[in-house]
């Protein structure tokens, strides 16, 4: 006869049933997290055992290692979908893209392993007390990418050219300033230029330190304007903060963090422009 196992994997134990063919319960247990133990439960039926579904949406990993390293065949299931787990040795199988800028100014897809994120991660956590792994370039990023941080452990995810992005290609940011932004750039930032690349290529990766020299340019634009950048960017951050697990942990940081009220001199160019700002958000309402 041929069984079927299925976990619910919890931080301190995981439930642990065991059907056949027809759908009937054959045995059920809740197990502590111990090795030993998960595998003492599955081994009666090891012959017969077809595969074994894991349901979690955190901490997985080192069940799967487990179920898989003792050759049972593991599929993954999550409250929102179910699919087969193509793998943990396979690097292919478990990659996702990030992008990096062509000739024409358009992002090309390269890989990134999440997979040794995770690994890395929790080898940080158990064998040094850090808190994770810190991914850099993660700004361009597809949207369903950052799901995936959260679920391997990353601790710091780098986000800064991404908000850039949304500034500079805003379609109302007004083209004749962008396009002045970009005459500057090539004048100022000459000699940064890397042999072989086109216009795009640099505009691309020097635009970023155009925000410091031209930060007046960009403050005296209309007022419409900024607040409609300004929505956008707050989109992005919504996506972003629930993508990352962020929304709902103020009381956690409250609780872990201690604030302390650092006053500083408002500078007078600042003071001259909050009648700017006060419209600024008026305009959004």
């Amino acid at each position: 006869m041929k069984f079927y196992s299925g976990m619910d994997l919890h931080s301190t134990n995981t439930y642990t049933a065991i059907m056949d063919e027809n759908r009937k319960r054959v045995s059920d247990r809740r197990l502590p997290n111990q090795p030993n133990l998960i595998l003492s439960f599955l081994e009666p039926y090891r012959a017969d055992l077809q595969g074994i579904v894991v349901e979690s949406t955190y901490n997985w990993y080192w069940l799967v290692d487990l179920l898989q390293g003792n050759g049972y065949r593991v599929h993954l299931a999550n409250p929102s979908a179910i699919r087969q787990y193509k793998g943990l040795k396979h690097v292919d199988d478990r990659h996702d893209a990030f992008w990096l800028v062509l000739p024409d100014g358009t992002l090309a897809k390269v890989k990134i392993d999440f997979e040794t994120l995770r690994v890395l991660s929790d080898l940080a956590r158990k064998e040094y007390g850090l808190a994770g792994c810190v991914q850099h370039g993660a700004s361009t990023l597809p949207e369903e990418a950052f799901d995936m941080f959260p679920k391997v452990g990353a601790a710091e995810i780098h986000l800064a050219t991404g908000f850039q992005n949304v500034i500079y290609d805003s379609p109302f940011l007004p083209e004749a300033f962008r396009k002045e932004v970009y005459e500057f750039i090539k004048k100022e930032f000459a000699g940064e230029r890397k042999e072989g690349q086109t216009d795009e290529q640099f505009i691309y990766s020097t635009r970023k330190k155009t925000l410091g020299p031209m930060k007046r340019k960009f403050w005296d634009l209309p007022v419409e304007v900024r607040s409609q950048i300004t929505k956008e960017l707050e989109k992005r951050f919504g996506l972003l903060f629930s993508k990352l697990k962020v929304v709902g942990t103020r009381r956690l940081v409250q609780e872990k963090v201690k604030a302390f009220l650092i006053k500083h001199k408002v500078p007078s160019l600042l003071r001259m422009r909050r009648w700017d700002l006060r419209a600024m958000r008026k305009g959004q309402s």
